[in-house]
């Protein structure tokens, strides 16, 4: 609405341009030469009356020009608030679609764990990490897992947390990596898993698990 009201007015502007274009008289560029031909002689001045007062023809010119400046400054006010409009809009957009979003992925979070096939798979913390809470929603159906954090111990600066997933027969493979800064949120799903284990690794995770780190195993059975 604000772009078609600018261009409304830069109309508004050309056509009254156009309707108040004022012609020069034909005599002006005739008296123009004549005074410079006077002001150019070198003939003795002689005393004589003083001419006939001229109507003034820089007058309209002078009237259009502070009207065209006039204008000009509305549009630049008028251009100014605009782009305010449509930054501040572009501001909300982006909450608003950052808003969206995130109750999009709740809404799928929501609708994960509160399936009929969802299980709760409680952690058995360890006796080094014995206040450790954290439940993972299990959904064999769909092949999801949405971690529930509680309590976690706390991390150095250059430590992160890393889930595992613990197979028969197989090495403990490394899987998420998180800081623990969001409560719930989709980690990975691995067919087969027998357990999954948390361990407090070096910032970025590992590939072997920090075993004296170890905080919780989730059986999945």
């Amino acid at each position: 609405e604000l772009k078609s009201e600018l261009y409304l007015i830069e109309n508004a502007l050309a056509f009254y341009a156009n309707s108040h274009a004022i012609t020069p008289p034909v005599v002006l560029k005739k008296d123009i030469l004549s005074k410079i031909r006077n002001e150019g002689s070198k003939t003795t001045l002689t005393t004589s009356a003083p001419p006939a007062a001229k109507p003034s023809y820089l007058l309209p010119f002078l009237i259009a020009g502070l009207t065209a400046l006039a204008l000009l400054i509305y549009v630049v006010i008028t251009q100014q608030k605009y782009d305010n409009l449509e930054t501040n809009y572009n501001k909300d957009r982006i909450i608003c679609d950052s808003i969206s979003s995130s109750n999009s992925e709740k809404q799928v979070i929501l609708a994960s764990i509160s399936s009929p096939n969802n299980k709760l798979l409680q952690v058995q913390p360890t006796d080094k990490f014995p206040e450790t809470k954290l439940v993972i929603h299990h959904n064999p159906e769909i092949k999801t897992n949405y971690i529930q954090l509680d309590d976690l111990p706390p991390l150095a600066a250059d430590q992160s947390y890393q889930l595992w997933s613990l197979r028969d027969g197989q090495d403990p493979m490394p899987l998420n990596v998180f800081q623990g800064d969001t409560n719930i949120f989709e980690v990975s799903f691995i067919d087969n898993t027998n357990a999954y284990a948390i361990t407090i690794e070096k910032s970025g995770g590992s590939e072997t698990p920090d075993l004296t780190n170890l905080i919780g195993v989730i059986p999945v059975g």
